[in-house]
Order: structure tokens, then C-alpha cells, then sequence
């Protein structure tokens, strides 16, 4: 009889191990490895530690957009397009790793200047004169998308149909 209340016990333990382990995960700081913004509108910044949520990931660019702006200029003031990317393994010599799929910075002037692709989030805004139509983040790969609306309210969408 005691063997089932052994068993019930240590996947409990295990259990709050692990949700111990996602919390520590969700709660540590985003670090910004770099940012680049081009003058086209367009702009890349490379984080580690980017939130593991949808929700998490979009609060996060939500509640930094104004640092970002302030800080790294990204984005600009008209349309734009962000792309923020995972470091994963840090930055790459494309010369040595050219069987890679790599995102390149032309900004920085050193030979690991690429790393690999690891899109976390892309943040589209359009407009129509200097009103704001549309802004648009989509995550990753995943094919999901979310547009905020003029009250701040986040719409999900999902993409190619």
C-alpha cells in the first residue's frame, strides 16, 4: 500500500520541480545583445533569455517599445519592421559557418558579425499618413499573428488563411 503513496509523491515533487524550473525561466530578465536599425524602416535587435509565451513575448516588446525607441532607436517614427532575433550560439563568422542559415549585421565591422536564425517575434506597423492602420506582431514561425487595436486590445489572427 505504501509503494502508490511513494510513487503519487515523487511525481508531485517532480512536478513542482518543473514548474519551479518555468517560472525561473519566465521571470528572468531579457537581455538586448544588440540592435540595429536601418534607415529603410526596417530594424533587428538579438536578445537572450526572450519570454517562452506568445503572451509573454508580445507583453514584453509591448511594455519595452518606448525604451526601445528611447535607447537603441528601433524602431523609427514612420512604418517599420522589427525583427528580434534568439543569439543562440552568439555571433558566427558567415565565412566559417556558410552552411548555416544566418542573419547577418553589416553594422558590425568584426568577423562574427551573423548568427544563426532564431526568429523570436516581427513587429509590423503601417500607416496611413500619420495615422497609425495597423500594427502587427507575429511570432516567430509559428504562424500566428496578433494585431492591437486602438484600445490596446491584442487580436489573434492566424496566417495564410
Amino acid at each position: 500500500m505504501k509503494s502508490p503513496s511513494i510513487k503519487i509523491r515523487l511525481f508531485l515533487f517532480i512536478l513542482f520541480i518543473i514548474m519551479i524550473t518555468l517560472n525561473m525561466w519566465s521571470l528572468r530578465h531579457v537581455n538586448i545583445i544588440h540592435a540595429s536599425a536601418k534607415g529603410s524602416g526596417g530594424s533587428a535587435i538579438v536578445v537572450d533569455h526572450f519570454p517562452y509565451t506568445d503572451r509573454d513575448r508580445i507583453h514584453w516588446y509591448l511594455d519595452h517599445r518606448k525604451e526601445l525607441q528611447e535607447i537603441y532607436g528601433v524602431p523609427g517614427k514612420d512604418e517599420y519592421s522589427i525583427l528580434i532575433w534568439g543569439i543562440g550560439e552568439g555571433f558566427l563568422n558567415p565565412e566559417k559557418n556558410y552552411k548555416r542559415d544566418l542573419y547577418c549585421f553589416m553594422d558590425i565591422h568584426e568577423k562574427n558579425k551573423c548568427i544563426e536564425k532564431n526568429l523570436y517575434l516581427k513587429v509590423r506597423l503601417f500607416k496611413n499618413g500619420d495615422e497609425i492602420k495597423k500594427e502587427v506582431l507575429e511570432i516567430g514561425y509559428s504562424g500566428y499573428s496578433y494585431s492591437v487595436d486602438k484600445q490596446g486590445k491584442l487580436i489573434a489572427e492566424r496566417n495564410g488563411g
